[in-house]
Formats: C-alpha cells, structure tokens, sequence
C-alpha cells in the first residue's frame, strides 16, 4: 500500500515536471516569437523611415534642378504606396496649411512646410517621373515640383500646335502619357492604377459628358478629367459612366503672368490631385513670394537711392523707381492679405505684377539697373 502512495505521488510529481516544462517551453517560445516579430516590425520600420529620407533628397535635388525632368527607378519600393498631402483649414491662409508626404499605412512621413509639390494623392510606382518648373510673379518666386509615377496614364486632347500642347509633348517624354483627338483611342485602365484625361482646349469634356467606354468598368476614383480655360481649370470625377464636375462653385483660377510655355502655375494645374492640394501648394508660394517682395522693396529703395546721388544722377531711372515703389507697396499689401486671408484673396497680384514686369522693362530699355 504504502509503495502505492509513493508511486502515484511520483506519478502526479512527474506529471506537474512535464506541465512546467510545458508551459515553461511555451513561454520561452512565446518570447522569441515576439523578439523576432517585433525585429520584423522595427526593420520594416527602420526600412520605411529610411525610404522617406532619401525620398527627401532626391525631391529635393529634383526642385533644385530648374527646367528639368527627372525619372527615378523605383521598382525596389513599387510595393510601397507613396502619398502626398497638403491641406487647408477653413480659413484658408499660409497658417492653415498642413503639408506631408510618406508611406500609406506606416508612421513614415515627412512634413512639408514650405516645398511645393503639385501630385496625385496616392500612388506606388516602378518610376517616379518629377518636373521642375519655376514661378515668377514677375521675379522668380520659386520652383515648383510636378510629381507623378508611370502608374498614372494621362490622355491629352487638343491642339498640339498650341503653346502649351507643344510644350507637352516636348517635354513629357518620360511621362506615361498620350496625345488623342478622339476617344476611340483611349485603351482601358489596365495595369495603371489611374487615368487622367487633360482637355486644353474644352473641346472634350464637360459635365455629363460621356466616359471612355474603355474605361467604364474603372472605379470611379481612378478616373479624372481636367479642362483648361481661360485664367482657370475645371477638375472632373467619373460617376458610373459620365463625368462630373468637382468645383461646383466655378472655374478654379489660375493666378499667372504667363499663359505660355512652362507656365508653372498653369502645368500644375494639370497634374494636382485635387483643388485642395492646388490651392494649399500655392499658398506656400506665395508666402515665399511675401518674403521676396519684402526684399524687392529694399533693393528699389536702395537702386533710387543711388541714382539721387550727385555722382550718379539719373532723372529717367529715378522717375523709374518711384514708379516700381508705387507698384511694390500696393504688391506687398495684397500679398501680405493673400498670404492670410487665403487663394481667392491672392487674385489682384496679378495686376500690380503685370505692371512691375513692364516697368523693368523700361528700365532695361532707359539703360538703368534693373530690379530683377
């Protein structure tokens, strides 16, 4: 009997021994799973963040870069979705804008406080395509970047004997982009994870207007239209198997001296994502533009100065440059309010501008120094 005890006893310790094992086993096991999936998650982390800070320099390397495009090979992170935002609060003005780009789905982002970046919202690509343009408002006021992937398929129609479409097709060579004239040409969305069609003269697109029939079976998110008008654009979104327009409230203006070729303000207008990401990236040129207006006025007060001196006494220059005085206060006023107020308030620069670019061209033709 007493063997008995002491055998089940045994029995129930060795039982007990096996189930600490076990459970020990179990834990320890349980530790190195979550060692090693938390060094997955901290390498992918690590793999996002370094992803952002050389997508940095090289955006930031690409503005630098005046008048040029660039293609970068991106098939490494196609995986990744890359987005790019700037938005505006109610107000409108510098202050409300918040800007950033980085990975969709991560921690990995970057803030964008004063670079202009005109792009699609999201995309991933095999190709980054980025187009640096500069603004002048009349003086350059900086570069803005176009940015979009060869996974967005852009149709341009119009006449590619205008300014602008010439300068398309000069230019856009890298871009994955088609100049039609009618509809029968457009293929269907296929491997692009967007299609934007770009109408430069009207011609094509309008509320109500028909889809593509290649395209309607696309969601409608992945299909957009931009029109260019006079001083303006319309963005348009497909709604089953019509178009319609987005900026209810009326043409969204374009605010530029130069309706010509590598017109920035213009171009980008052809490339943004959204009305938002439009206006909020132009509010960030024009608060540079603020800064540099302030500049301007320091150097006409300085350029008047030397032509008042006996040594250097010009009456034409002079009279010159009370002018250009008279044009930058009234600039600098507007500016300042734009820059506060918000886009709709920025639209009388281009007055006072237009006559600054005439005026130093008198300047230049008078022989005197000119302002920019």
């Amino acid at each position: 009997m007493g063997d008995m005890t002491v055998s089940k006893k045994g029995q129930l310790t060795l039982s007990f021994n096996w189930i600490f094992v076990m459970v020990a086993g179990a834990v320890i096991l349980l530790f190195f799973v979550g060692l090693i999936v938390k060094q997955k998650d901290s390498s992918e982390q690590k793999l996002n963040f370094d992803v952002v800070n050389i997508l940095e320099s090289i955006l930031v390397g690409s503005t630098v870069s005046e008048q040029t495009i660039n293609t970068i090979d991106t098939s490494g992170i196609s995986s990744m979705e890359l987005f790019f935002e700037c938005e505006l609060d109610s107000d409108g003005g510098f202050l409300d804008v918040f800007a950033r780009y980085g990975i969709t789905g991560t921690t990995a982002s970057q803030e964008l406080p004063i670079q202009v970046i005109m792009s699609p919202p999201k995309f991933s690509t095999k190709k980054l395509i980025l187009w640096s343009l500069p603004y002048e408002m009349p003086f350059k006021v900086t570069d803005i970047l176009i940015l979009t992937g060869q996974s967005h398929q852009y149709y341009v129609f119009g006449s590619s004997s205008s300014v602008l479409g010439s300068e398309l097709q000069n230019a856009t060579s890298s871009f994955n982009i088609d100049f039609v004239t009618s509809a029968s040409e457009i293929s269907s969305i296929g491997a692009n994870e967007h299609v934007r069609i770009i109408d430069l003269d009207g011609s094509y697109i309008a509320a109500g207007a028909p889809v593509p029939i290649e395209l309607n079976s696309a969601s409608d998110q992945d299909v957009s239209a931009v029109v260019l008008g006079i001083g303006g654009y319309d963005l348009y979104q497909k709604e089953g198997n019509v178009f319609a327009k987005v900026n209810r409230a009326g043409q969204i203006p374009i605010i530029s001296l130069f309706n010509s070729d590598r017109d920035a303000a213009q171009i980008s207008a052809l490339f943004s994502g959204s009305q938002e990401n439009y206006q909020c990236n132009m509010m960030k040129v024009f608060k540079r533009m603020e800064i540099i207006v302030d500049v301007y006025e320091g150097k006409a007060m300085q350029l008047a100065n030397f032509y008042e001196s006996p040594e250097n006494y010009d009456s034409e220059c002079l009279l010159l440059y009370d002018d250009v005085a008279g044009e930058l206060n009234p600039l600098g006023v507007q500016i300042t309010s734009c820059v506060a107020r918000g886009y709709e308030d920025c639209l009388n620069i281009e007055e006072y501008s237009r006559r600054l670019l005439e005026l130093n061209d008198e300047l230049d033709n008078a022989g005197c120094i000119e302002l920019y």
